[in-house]
């Protein structure tokens, strides 16, 4: 199908021919066209057309008309074509308008971006053509469709929009339209959309545009602008139209108003003469005005060729006002005023100045105006002028507002300067009080030579009322009045108040008041971190000659109590007059008022003396003043005084002051004093002092090299070369220039690790908190630190040289964070000591108050004594703690130093231990400690408790489980101790003698069972269960039975009964096999005075008959299997009464290693005290090895197997103390020359102390458990030289034949000669570790007493009355650990060869043959 589309081109019709209908696509591909030539901008034109009647419109369908129009356009014969037929396109079809409407847009987006409307002039003509009163009406009465009507509005709208540049642009380049008529529709327009704009609500805002453009056309073509405005404006405020619409009215007016001349001054007139800005509201006037001044200033930068007189406009609207008698006057005025005040006129200034005058004294509320008025027309004027008018109240309120706009604004300097002159010299003349409230609103005060003259006279009349105290801002924008003080010639008065206050005898008047400027405002400066006017004042040789000493004084009574709020200001201060002490010419005094300065400062900044660079130019300095001349000693022996005090407080960084000594400070300071250490060398501890400062300094980066790279951020930077070359340079490391000070909240900095300036760790409180952004962003903090602590732990032993960071790089907060981030890590890894001090030391050292390290404390509590802990360390953190901490610490420190003590460690205040402690801890230190107020705490908190000995419910302990399950009528609380024996199962072999024991009360029976029965699901449990069961069936052997005979035998027929048949089985052959071993001991009781070597043959013979099954295990390591019972090994022991024999067993261990155990069997013995003996023995053992103490014990297993029968363990490579005796050995001492070599040798020496260690530790066994029956049989000394006691038949209350013969130590003439005499190396030792030993006892105390209690109804012998109470006794609780001490070695010193003990071992040697 064929179609043709005609297009009415300039100069003759063109006929297209489109081969279809077009398309949506066809639209959407034009739109794609990048460039459009006269051919091809023709078809596109004809498609658009035919557009019109193939397509639907829409939104998306108009944007793609507007760009094919904007790219139609590039081309102008394209553009002259299309713009002759548009102009004879009557809008009529909805696609046809919107057609039309695209292409308006498109000439008014291209006018907007620059080009000449006037090239569309002939189109322009066409529309306006178009625009007849019919259009308008059609539109307003809204009578077709909406899609169609909404788009003929738009018509309507764009064409004039369009219309109206075009009338500007020919109004500015032609001056008059020549076609008037073509616009003259304007004027219909005009009058009909102002009739129309109440009346059409939903319209208002597109009718009040066509009232504005018609009016915009009417007024500039017809040149009547100012008949329109006069005609218009009157009205305006009363249409029932928006604020918006109106001010856009006005705004429209006025830039009418530009094209005409003097009809902008009618406007003016108009606006500030009615209430048109009253009847807009705030913003839309506010905005209006600064139009209205724009035009103004543009005018008046032209010249005023437009406006004509604005200044004789602005005089009679002053008039008018002036005269005016309406309601709204006040408010007109303002407006006025307002609009004055932000004019920059330029010129007229003296009228619109007296405009203003006028005005202000009668409404001061414009006196803001006025300020502004003045301050941006550069308005200079004489004060008396307007003092002449008004009263000082009215000149109080208008400086107060003046000063207040020049601070908050930036004005002409040189202005302000001089309006501020004129205000001090006005104040010196009126000298009325009521002026001295506007001094501190001064914004800052000239420093020009008359002003600091005026000053002077000021502050003179200010010293005389005694007002100095009312004008504290004023005091800190006065500069130094540097230079004029041998040329004040006022006469003051001698103002004596002043004098005293500043201390100043004989110092003339006028001198007292320049000392009285100095130290007001510089005292104020300086406590708002501005130093800058003390160092003019003592650099002013003039002021220094004329007020002598007085200077020197006030300097120094200004620095008098100088408290550092910013450590950045401090360190620049210092700086700055170290700057000055340095230069060649500064005079003496000077430098004496620099040395008070620095010594007053460096008091309270003790940061500053840990920074290299501060050294550095002490040293420079020296050298100066030691070439200085004529300068007198007495100043050079100040500054190294001074020096002096400054290395010595420097001390507490050990590796800084080391540096400092070796390479920064003059050698002379020292009087030949240098560090002292373990160095052999003064070049190894030089080596020393600068690797411990490279590892400072270059801390972290330092110890990630292995890591391959470094962390560090702004304010830690990364090592750049060797510590050595760094040393020698030129030492500039640290920041010494003035920087500004700023403020900081420090607990936001050591989290975050921000620094922005030096002062980043201490607030103006001196107090910050604790608690993060990772140094490296690619791992998180605490890996990274996770690395940090490791590349520390392969290379340094120690990590003391961290305080000497925190000393050093305390400025730098992401520095320090690293620091305690690290120490709190290495806390939690591996708890040091050493490591608990430095944090707690960087947290003084920091003013840090609210810091973390209590959870650090408490596990230092809690973990109790470590023996290896450095005891300098201990003390130190007393020194670093307060309260209970303090006393903790002295007392740990008091236990492992091992030397006197002067000092009595009195406990700590109740209030301090509710306040910081919980009922865990509480119960943890009343254990230690045992004491009584502690004690009441408790109570009082209904703590459990059992003989004063507390329990932590949510940790209890097994031994704790045991004792409230016997003791406690808790019955919620005994639940819960049953609960925690099922959960401690791989405890339980060693508690077993205690879980039988537990049988024996019957409220807890029921349960005590059917946990015993659960805990014998161990096959190894139930084995000593069923032994230990059976070992208490009877008393005294098989003599009477037990009154819990029955009850046991039910429990061993339970146990059995729930063992599985393969386990029962191996524990029958067990029992079998032990019970044929220990029944040979009761069979050779017949045989009991044989010969040894029958009583051999027989046990031998015995041991041959005995089947050994496989599987069959020592009872006492069930790891070890017995794989045969080594042939003719047996042999009979001594005893008085009964025939126990040792067997050697071959034995075979998990890992398939063979080895020969041996066992002694005996029957007719209660083995069950023993096995209770060497329990309490073990942990003994384990207290010490906790305690990280040398003290030997050697538990060696006992079990007793039935009633009267049981097994011990031989202990190895060992001979008694008889046994040597009977090999011709007279004392021990021969016997260790012997057998372990000469005295001085390794060996020797070796062996002596482990006598020592052995011997402190049975010592203390014996004298707790009050072990009787210590005769030379039942002393064992080992291959290595250590003793070990056996046989605990006699103990707690129980001796032989009833007599306490016996010392509470064994120490004979021989032991004592063997360790050297009570003064020898070897009874040292034996006497540290006793009270060591005995202290570390006492702490954990608890569990031993629980384990004694344990058995106090085991009917055993030796559990006679208050046996447990007597042995709680002998811990001595009532004494302090000092007293503690004494009593041990009083113990020691009244146990050393007593004659009880000898004539003990003479009894013995006649009636047992035991030698000794």
């Amino acid at each position: 199908m064929r179609i043709e589309v005609m297009i009415k081109g300039n100069s003759k019709e063109i006929c297209i021919p489109l081969i279809k209908e077009t398309t949506l696509e066809d639209i959407r591909e034009l739109s794609e066209v990048e460039v459009y030539d006269i051919s091809s901008g023709l078809n596109a034109y004809a498609i658009l057309k035919n557009s019109t009647v193939c397509l639907e419109y829409s939104s998306k369908l108009y944007e793609m008309y507007i760009a094919i129009f904007l790219k139609m356009l590039d081309d102008t014969a394209t553009s002259k074509e299309i713009m002759s037929d548009m102009g004879g396109m009557e809008p009529y079809s909805l696609l046809e308008v919107g057609l039309i409407n695209a292409f308006i847009e498109a000439l008014i987006w291209r006018v907007e971006q620059g080009e000449v409307v006037g090239r569309y002039e002939a189109f322009v003509e066409d529309l306006c053509r178009k625009m007849s009163s019919n259009l308008l009406c059609e539109i307003v009465s809204w009578k077709q469709e909406e899609d169609i009507m909404n788009t003929k509005f738009d018509y309507l709208l764009l064409s004039l929009r369009l219309i109206v540049m075009m009338v500007e642009y020919k109004t500015k380049e032609e001056g008059e339209i020549e076609k008037k008529s073509t616009f003259a529709f304007a004027k219909e327009y005009f009058y009909k959309a102002f009739a129309l704009l109440g009346e059409t609500k939903d319209l208002e805002d597109d009718m009040a545009f066509v009232f504005r453009a018609s009016l915009t056309i009417d007024a500039l073509v017809t040149r009547q602008v100012a008949g329109r405005i006069s005609e218009v404006f009157p009205i305006v405020e009363d249409l029932p139209i928006s604020k918006k619409n109106m001010f856009g009215i006005y705004i429209q007016m006025a830039e009418v108003c530009m094209s005409e001349d003097g009809a902008l001054n009618d406007l003016l007139y108009s606006v500030f003469t009615t209430s048109c800005l009253v009847s807009l509201d705030t913003g839309y006037g506010n905005e209006f005005v600064e139009v209205l001044i724009a035009m103004v200033e543009q005018d008046g930068g032209s010249g005023g060729k437009r406006i004509g007189n604005v200044m004789e406009t602005f005089r009679m609207i002053f008039h008018s006002l002036q005269d005016s008698e309406s309601r709204g006057r006040e408010r007109l005025i303002w407006n006025f005023l307002s609009f004055l005040s932000r004019i920059r006129m330029g010129r007229d200034m003296g009228d619109l100045n007296s405009i203003f005058l006028k005005f202000i004294v009668k409404y001061p509320e414009t006196i803001e105006l006025y300020s502004n008025f003045i301050l941006i027309n550069k308005i200079d004027f004489p004060l008396h002028t307007l003092h002449g008018i008004s009263s000082f109240g009215f000149m109080k309120r208008f400086y107060s507002v003046l000063f207040n706009k020049v601070r908050k604004e930036r004005h002409d300097k040189a202005h302000v300067d001089k309006l501020i002159s004129e205000f001090l010299k006005f104040f010196l003349a009126t000298k009325n009080k009521e002026l001295i409230g506007i001094l501190p609103l001064v914004p800052y005060i000239p420093s020009k030579r008359e002003v600091l003259y005026v000053l002077y006279e000021i502050y003179s009349f200010l010293f005389e009322k005694e007002v100095i105290e009312h004008v504290g801002l004023f005091l800190l924008k006065t500069p130094a009045l540097v230079g004029i003080s041998s040329s004040i010639y006022y006469n003051v008065r001698y103002l004596r108040h002043l004098a005293t206050r500043l201390s100043l005898v004989d110092v003339e008047p006028r001198m007292v008041v320049f000392l009285g400027i100095v130290y007001y405002c510089e005292s104020k400066k300086l406590y708002n971190f501005n130093y800058t006017g003390i160092l003019e004042y003592i650099q002013d040789e003039d002021g220094i000659r004329m007020s002598r000493d007085g200077l020197v004084g006030v300097i120094e009574l200004i620095h008098s109590g100088y408290i550092s709020r910013s450590h950045e200001f401090t360190l620049s201060y210092v700086n700055s007059l170290l700057t000055i002490a340095l230069k060649p010419k500064t005079i003496e005094t000077t430098l004496v008022i620099i040395e008070i300065i620095l010594r007053r400062i460096l008091e309270k900044e003790e940061k500053i003396i840990f920074m290299k660079g501060i050294h550095q130019r002490f040293q420079e300095l020296f050298v100066l003043l030691s070439s200085k001349r004529f300068l007198s000693d007495e100043v050079s022996d100040s500054y190294r005084r001074l020096y002096r005090s400054i290395v010595e407080r420097i001390k507490c960084a050990p590796n800084f002051y080391n540096y400092v000594v070796l390479c920064l400070a003059d050698i002379s300071f020292f009087d030949g004093e240098f560090p002292r250490g373990h160095f052999k060398s003064f070049n190894d501890l030089y080596n020393h002092t600068l690797s411990r400062m490279g590892v400072v300094e270059g801390f972290p980066d330092i110890f990630m090299v292995d890591h391959g790279w470094s962390c560090s951020e702004n304010t830690d930077k990364a090592v750049s070369g060797p510590f050595l070359h760094r040393v020698c340079g030129s030492g500039k490391e640290e920041e010494t220039k003035p920087r500004e000070t700023k403020s900081h909240n420090m607990y936001d900095i050591i989290r975050t690790g921000t620094n922005d300036s030096v002062m980043s760790l201490e607030s103006s409180t001196g107090s910050i908190s604790l608690h993060s952004s990772a140094p490296m962003p690619s791992i998180s903090r605490k890996a990274w630190l996770e690395m940090l602590d490791e590349g520390i732990r392969k290379r340094e032993k120690s990590v003391s040289w961290l305080i000497d960071v925190i000393y050093t790089r305390r400025s730098q907060s992401s520095t320090i964070r690293t620091v305690l981030d690290l120490l709190k890590l290495r806390l939690r890894n591996k708890f040091e000591y050493e490591d608990l001090y430095i944090l707690l030391k960087a947290y003084n050292i920091l003013s840090i108050r609210e810091n973390d390290s209590e959870e650090f404390l408490k596990h230092a509590l809690h973990r109790g004594l470590d023996f290896k802990t450095d005891p300098a360390i201990c003390y130190k953190l007393s020194m670093e703690t307060n309260g209970f901490y303090r006393f903790f610490f002295r007392a740990l420190h008091l236990a492992v130093s091992n030397l006197p003590c002067n000092e009595d460690l009195s406990f700590p205040e109740r209030t301090q231990l509710v306040s910081r402690f919980d009922t865990a801890d509480l119960v943890h230190i009343q254990n230690t400690f045992k004491q009584k107020m502690v004690q009441k705490l408790l109570e009082r908190s209904r703590s459990p408790s059992y003989r004063t000995y507390f329990f932590n419910v949510d940790s209890l302990g097994v031994i704790d489980s045991l004792t409230i399950i016997r003791r406690l009528d808790d019955p919620s609380l005994v639940s819960r101790a049953f609960e925690r024996l099922r959960e401690s199962k791989n405890e339980m072999l060693f508690y077993v003698p205690q879980l039988v024991q537990m049988l024996r009360y019957k409220k807890v029976f029921e349960m005590a069972f059917s946990t015993l029965k659960e805990l014998a699901k161990d096959e190894y449990v139930a084995h000593q269960l069923i032994w230990n069961l059976k070992a208490n069936l009877y008393v005294d052997g098989r003599a009477a039975v037990n009154n819990y005979h029955g009850t046991f035998v039910r429990c061993i027929e339970e146990i059995m009964k729930e063992m599985p048949d393969g386990s029962r089985d191996i524990f029958l052959k067990e029992e079998e096999f032990i019970s044929s071993l220990t029944k040979i001991s009761s069979e050779l009781t017949p045989h009991l005075r044989s010969s040894k070597d029958e009583k051999r043959r027989r046990i031998n013979e015995y041991l041959s008959r005995i089947k050994l099954h496989p599987g069959i295990y020592i009872p006492f390591y069930p790891d070890l299997k017995i794989i045969e019972i080594v042939n003719g090994s047996a042999r009979a022991l001594q005893s008085h009464s009964k025939v126990p024999f040792m067997a050697s067993f071959r034995v075979q261990d998990p890992g398939g290693q063979i080895s020969i155990k041996q066992l002694i069997f005996k029957s007719g013995d209660d083995c069950r005290q023993d096995m209770l003996a060497l329990q309490i023995i073990s942990m003994f053992e384990s207290i010490f090895k906790q305690a990280n103490l040398d003290i030997f014990l050697y538990p060696y297993k006992v079990m007793a197997t039935s009633s009267g029968t049981g097994i011990i363990e031989v202990i190895p490579n060992s001979k008694s103390r008889d046994q040597i005796g009977k090999e011709n050995i007279n004392n021990l001492l021969e016997y260790f020359e012997y057998k372990f070599g000469f005295k001085e040798s390794e060996g020797y020496l070796t062996a002596i102390c482990n006598f020592a260690s052995s011997l402190a530790g049975y010592s203390l066994v014996g004298y707790f458990l009050n072990i009787k029956d210590r005769h030379n049989g039942n002393i064992m000394i080992d291959d290595q030289g250590r003793m070990i006691h056996i046989d605990f038949g006699y103990m707690l209350e129980m001796s032989p034949g009833n007599l306490n013969i016996e010392a509470p130590l064994k120490l004979t003439k021989e032991i004592e000669e063997l360790l050297g005499g009570t003064s020898g190396k070897g009874f040292e030792i034996y006497q540290e570790l006793m009270v060591k030993g005995f202290l570390a006892l006492r702490r954990r105390s608890k569990d031993l007493v629980m384990m004694v209690d344990s058995f106090v109804d085991s009917e055993l012998p030796c559990y006679r009355r208050n046996a447990v109470e007597n042995f709680i006794l002998r811990f001595r609780f009532e004494l302090s650990d000092k007293n503690a001490r004494r009593f041990v070695l009083s113990l020691i010193a009244e146990s050393s060869q007593k004659f009880r003990t000898w004539m003990y071992d003479q009894y013995q040697k006649i009636t047992n043959n035991i030698a000794f």
